[in-house]
């Protein structure tokens, strides 16, 4: 069953929309409380995680903790999806 699964959701092409949604859905785990409280938008756009933030304070830490998040954001869905961070 697990198997059929996973051949619909690759032959739709869904993978990505779902690891999108896993992202988002483990953020303030992932992120913390204080970034995932700043954070008003994030997305995955070509191995790309953008994250946009209202908070200055917020950015900053994010882009000193990035190379970090995308290790667990990685670990987490136990595959390579994230290989940049870009902050706005």
């Amino acid at each position: 069953m697990k198997q059929a699964i996973d051949s619909f959701i690759d032959y739709y092409k869904l993978r990505y929309k779902f690891d999108e949604k896993n992202i988002t859905d483990s953020w303030e785990e992932i992120a913390g409380s204080m970034i995932n409280k700043h954070t008003t938008n994030l997305y995955l756009d070509q191995n790309k995680l953008h994250v946009e933030l209202r908070s200055s304070v917020a950015k900053q830490e994010l882009l000193f903790i990035k190379s970090r998040l995308i290790h667990l954001i990685n670990r987490k869905l136990n595959k390579m999806v994230v290989d940049e961070i870009i902050v706005h």
